[in-house]
């Protein structure tokens, strides 16, 4: 599990985007040309995701990254599936990154 407690849910899932791949289909659409890649999004695109979502706050994809993340809880993620799709330790990297500009 990640600790985002004390963070700002929409830099976390902002944070957790911008460090994310695309992959599988998605990654066929942009190397054929049919997709762009997608560009980063700010704290307030996040914050407007996450309002849209309501309650349940899990990400499968979003706009295009694999994301794989529940950030229903202010205390902590499982970062499993995240780091299964975008290799291990890639969300505590970027939490911890997010963490550390924050100081």
């Amino acid at each position: 599990m990640v600790s985002i407690k004390g963070l700002n849910k929409a830099e976390v899932l902002s944070t957790l985007f911008n460090s994310s791949k695309i992959q599988g289909f998605n990654a066929q659409m942009v190397a054929r040309g049919l997709m762009k890649y997608p560009r980063p999004i700010t704290k307030d695109e996040a914050q407007a995701i996450l309002n849209e979502m309501g309650e349940n706050k899990y990400f499968d994809y979003l706009n295009g990254k694999v994301m794989k993340i529940n950030l229903t809880s202010d205390e902590e993620f499982d970062e499993w599936g995240y780091d299964r799709d975008n290799g291990e330790g890639t969300a505590k990297f970027a939490i911890d990154t997010l963490k550390n500009t924050q100081l």
